[in-house]
């Protein structure tokens, strides 16, 4: 059943003075405000958040009748899903291939360089070490979601991101053969100007499982909007994905 509260200093002294804040607009929950609480993780969402949800969170329709006293309130913060993206061993050996062919390069060098040592050591530095080591700290193997932000990890850097820092996210795709078109990597831009690539792992998981994994996920906790084309689009709308979709 759907219950609705409007908060009142004198009936809501102790959960005004949490200084709650709506999961999906960030807003901070004050007095007058009407307000719904999951029944399951015990979340409060201001009444067009609520709506804006489709009515439903953690996968259900119910709302807790009486706000519960601060020592009862516990807050779902935890991970919520993990999803691999690229395999760590597909990094690995990518890392092994370059190294391979850094280690060609200076021996080239090496001999046009008639064993200047010094020459090659500062070329190493300079242009090859930082390739080598931007693929191993690339946060491209995993990204883990939770309730306000997530995490893109990789074999050893990872990168944290909040929901509200995200201006749009991006399901780049590819087409062959004249098949639907396979997504291969989500792009995420930042308010702050900055990105972050994620590609999917095209081996040891549906791509599309993946894709509505993440996308509801997402969704279900915060108001991203993701840029896609019509066959992702129709794909996630006929999952009944409430969803801020745009086409690219």
């Amino acid at each position: 059943m759907l219950h609705f509260h409007k908060l009142s200093t004198q009936e809501h002294f102790d959960f005004l003075n949490q200084e709650r804040k709506d999961p999906i607009t960030g807003d901070l929950i004050k007095e007058n405000d009407e307000i719904v609480i999951c029944s399951s993780c015990k979340s409060a969402f201001l009444k067009e958040s609520w709506e804006y949800l489709g009515s439903t969170h953690c996968e259900q329709k119910q709302t807790l009748e009486v706000i519960p006293k601060q020592s009862k309130l516990k807050l779902k913060t935890g991970l919520l899903i993990s999803l691999p993206l690229v395999p760590k061993e597909d990094v690995i050996k990518k890392f092994l291939n370059i190294l391979g062919i850094e280690f060609s390069v200076l021996v080239f060098l090496f001999l046009l360089l008639k064993g200047s040592l010094f020459l090659l050591f500062l070329f190493f530095l300079t242009f090859l070490f930082p390739i080598a080591i931007g693929i191993l700290i690339t946060p491209i193997t995993n990204i883990d979601l939770y309730s306000t932000y997530l995490v893109s990890k990789g074999i050893l850097g990872k990168k944290k991101i909040e929901y509200t820092n995200i201006e749009y996210i991006l399901i780049n795709y590819e087409i062959s053969s004249g098949l639907n078109p396979a997504p291969n990597n989500i792009h995420i831009k930042l308010t702050n100007r900055g990105t972050a690539d994620m590609l999917l792992d095209k081996k040891h998981i549906s791509n599309d499982t993946l894709l509505l994994d993440f996308v509801t996920t997402l969704a279900r906790y915060n108001k991203v909007t993701f840029k896609t084309n019509y066959y992702y689009r129709n794909l996630i709308q006929s999952q009944n994905i409430s969803a801020n979709i745009e086409l690219i």
